[in-house]
């Protein structure tokens, strides 16, 4: 009885497909556009899923060269590049698998990454990617900090340093990296972090020229 009922059901069916090509074929063609385009939703979402969790990579190793790096250049083009990474994964925070990709990709990070300790930095922003007002307090502190440095370092050398010709130099270098700082911290967004530290590096200023003039 199983079986003739089985054979009943599959014999309808066919008879059912049949009965709508001939007679309704729009509707389906209809029904194999829409399978088809859940099909590519599944897919589309794998392809973001992993595009997601590359982004949150991409973006905590940003951060950390923004965190280690001297080079200013280096600082500005990771900047930039992360500023990217933020405004593209902000618009998914609301998602509710980013969670589980984030935790994924501190994990793999981790893992890749395992001689360093993930910093606060790197957890937030990836937490709130939406945060750019803080973001941009991050980088102001950081190419300071690559100002300061790099300073030292010349001063460094300029204590070593007997031929005035080669100590100028060194404090025009100075002077050139103060002036290209505070141009790249003027152009972020007005904050207590970016008054700050254009007070103090244009307290600098006059000392840098200060120790020109002497020698001149």
């Amino acid at each position: 009885m199983m079986l003739i009922a089985l054979l009943f059901i599959l014999t309808a069916f066919c008879f059912y497909v049949l009965f709508m090509r001939a007679f309704f074929p729009k509707r389906v063609q209809k029904m194999k556009d829409n399978h088809q385009a859940r099909i590519i939703r599944r897919r589309a979402a794998v392809i973001d899923h992993n595009s997601m969790a590359g982004k949150m990579m991409q973006l905590l190793e940003s951060i950390d060269i923004i965190h280690t790096s001297n080079n200013r250049d280096t600082l500005n083009s990771r900047y930039l590049f992360s500023k990217e990474l933020l405004a593209e994964l902000s618009g998914k925070r609301e998602a509710k698998v980013y969670h589980s990709i984030m935790a994924g990709a501190l994990e793999k990070y981790q893992l890749n990454y395992y001689d360093k300790t993930l910093t606060p930095e790197q957890k937030y922003f990836i937490s709130n990617p939406d945060d750019e007002k803080e973001f941009g307090d991050f980088y102001i502190k950081e190419i300071s900090r690559c100002f300061s440095e790099n300073s030292q370092r010349h001063q460094e050398a300029i204590d070593k340093m007997i031929q005035p010709k080669a100590i100028i130099k060194r404090h025009l270098k100075i002077a050139q990296m103060l002036k290209e700082t505070l141009e790249d911290i003027e152009g972020i967004e007005p904050s207590d972090v970016r008054d700050q530290a254009i007070r103090q590096l244009n307290e600098i200023a006059p000392k840098v020229q200060s120790e020109i003039e002497k020698i001149n």
